[in-house]
């Protein structure tokens, strides 16, 4: 799950021209927007066990760079995720699971949407903050 921005590319291109500081500064940004996905999701579920085992709550990892921010989640060692993120109850295997809800998940999903909302002003004025600082030092 990751949150797109468009023209970061192209902003990446014209940033390198400002020198490292400017690039690490969006890498930062990145890495916040990453890291508060994961934290808004693990409070939407509680306590391992209620509603998400604690496989898949582990599973759950914060990835950045430069150019993306996005949220990885489930894998081979917890198979599960998808169930308990999305739901289930169409099939005999899936009944342990919520009710089958589509794209809109339960926990994940949810609060990467709220993140990618609330946050989009935030990493523009941060980073706006760290060019200006470039270019302006002082």
């Amino acid at each position: 799950m990751a949150a797109r921005i468009d023209g970061l590319a192209a902003m990446k291109r014209d940033l390198r021209e400002l020198g490292p500081g400017v690039a690490m500064a969006v890498r930062q940004v990145n890495r916040f927007y990453a890291e508060e996905t994961v934290k808004r999701a693990m409070e939407r579920v509680g306590p391992p066990g209620r509603l998400v085992s604690a496989r898949v709550r582990g599973s759950v990892a914060a990835q950045f760079a430069q150019t993306f921010a996005s949220v990885s989640a489930g894998g081979s060692s917890a198979p599960e995720f998808y169930g308990q993120e999305f739901g289930g109850r169409r099939r005999a295997r899936t009944m342990q699971f919520r009710p089958h809800l589509g794209k809109r998940g339960y926990w994940l999903s949810p609060a990467a949407r709220e993140v990618s909302g609330e946050l989009s002003k935030e990493f523009w004025a941060r980073l706006d903050e760290a060019v200006l600082k470039k270019l302006f030092p002082g």
